[in-house]
């Protein structure tokens, strides 16, 4: 079995010493940012020019829609609310978005894409906010920054389930 190549990490960081919203410098030289909005399950994710809508589709179904101008580009859902996997569908491709089984309380998360994996991402510990993500060549920008928001989802209701 080979091991992906990852691209060097890109580093996720909070805007603020208690802010939700992130800023990423993106391998591409661009800014990319994230911002939640009050009820943390919608916001925005921009990457220099281009900005992206987050939206929750169903109020008590965890699953939410990754937009450009009202036009869906992803499909993000959490299996349920106990389980701290979540799903990504990218056109004919189908993202696993999980907690790292020998990290399972650091907020490491694994990314496979059709059954290969294609990316990690890591949070420093769970006293911060601050993280960095890898990714294989083929993942866009703005799919890495959408998993991300995923993963961040899972990782403060895994927090929130263990406390």
């Amino acid at each position: 079995m080979t091991h992906p190549t990852f691209s060097p990490a890109v580093n996720c960081l909070p805007q603020g010493v208690c802010s939700k919203n992130y800023r990423f410098p993106m391998p591409s030289g661009e800014i990319a940012t994230l911002t939640y909005t009050r009820l943390f399950s919608q916001g925005t994710i921009a990457c220099g020019e281009t900005e992206y809508a987050v939206r929750k589709r169903k109020l008590f179904i965890d699953e939410w829609s990754f937009e450009r101008e009202d036009v869906v580009v992803a499909r993000g859902r959490a299996l349920n609310s106990l389980v701290h996997i979540m799903f990504l569908e990218v056109g004919v491709h189908a993202f696993t978005i999980k907690p790292a089984p020998r990290f399972l309380f650091s907020g490491h998360h694994e990314v496979d894409m059709d059954g290969e994996a294609v990316g990690k991402i890591k949070f420093e510990h769970a006293y911060t906010l601050r993280a960095h993500m890898e990714w294989t060549p083929e993942i866009s920008e703005h799919i890495q920054l959408f998993t991300f928001w995923l993963a961040v989802l899972s990782w403060r209701r895994q927090l929130r389930s263990y406390n």
